[in-house]
């Protein structure tokens, strides 16, 4: 009886590959990815040169705020407070804001260094109040003096900022300041003269003299020479002098106070001398 045998023959396996051939097809996929990543680069650069994010940013946003608009966040009122001086409109101008426009687009912080650009500004608040409103509270600057420069004359607070310009036609009722340096000074002496009213109430003006001391012009045409320091005793002095001598009321012509222990007058008349004086012999 024959038996029947069963050759099995084992699969021939594959050759492997060589280090070369490996080597070929990592550079291969590596070169790809490397060109992918620089040709997106590339376009996003271009894209970028072009404006074209920047482009597609705005667009979304102002989509968003259309949105917002219409869902009932626009401006309607402007709500000022504080305002004496200061002209509505330019206000308005200032705050770039219309009726009907997205208020979340109205950005209060850049509104707000808008309206210090306003000489009569000196500080104030800016806030949306949703969903409608624009609220503008200003602090204003108060006019302290007149300040006169090159024959220009314009009114000034206490820090000294210029508010405007004063026409010809106009006379307001505040203490006058001349010469380069004085709208700086002139708070600190106005605050002294204030305490004195027989020297403030006859002042024409007050002339700053090499932008280190006082000349105070009154108005029967006398002038009263002021110290560089020790400005408070000086004018109290003044001041006792016109209440005991009424010197002001005397034909003078300067009231010198810058030496401390004395006060010298230059009068209009001449001094005689006695008449028991001998003449001084000719030279």
């Amino acid at each position: 009886m024959k038996r029947k045998v069963i050759i099995r023959r084992s699969k021939p396996r594959p050759a492997p590959r060589s280090a070369e051939m490996v080597w070929n097809w990592r550079t291969t996929l590596f070169s790809c990815v490397i060109f992918i990543i620089l040709g997106v680069l590339g376009c996003g650069l271009v894209l970028w040169r072009q404006g074209w994010f920047q482009k597609q940013v705005e667009l979304l946003t102002a989509d968003g705020l259309e949105m917002t608009r219409k869902a009932g966040f626009a401006v309607e009122d402007i709500l000022v407070e504080g305002r004496n001086q200061t002209d509505k409109d330019q206000i308005v101008s200032v705050l770039q804001v219309e009726k009907g426009s997205p208020i979340l687009a109205f950005n209060p912080h850049d509104a707000l260094k808008r309206l210090g650009d306003i000489s009569w500004v000196k500080s104030g608040v800016v806030e949306r109040r949703l969903p409608s409103t624009i609220f503008v509270r200003l602090y204003e600057r108060e006019p302290i003096a007149l300040w006169q420069n090159k024959n220009i004359v314009k009114l000034i607070d206490r820090e000294g900022h210029e508010l405007r310009d004063i026409g010809k036609d106009e006379t307001p009722s505040l203490p006058l300041v001349v010469g380069e340096g004085a709208n700086t000074h002139a708070a600190d002496l106005i605050a002294q003269l204030l305490r004195y009213q027989s020297i403030l109430t006859p002042l024409r003006a007050a002339v700053r003299v090499s932008n280190r001391r006082w000349d105070l012009h009154m108005n029967n045409g006398i002038v009263v020479k002021l110290p560089e320091e020790k400005v408070s005793v000086a004018l109290e002095r003044l001041n006792k002098a016109i209440s005991e001598q009424q010197i002001m009321e005397r034909s003078i012509i300067a009231v010198d106070l810058r030496l401390p222990d004395r006060m010298i007058i230059e009068t209009n008349d001449p001094i005689e001398p006695p008449k028991n004086q001998k003449s001084s012999p000719k030279i």
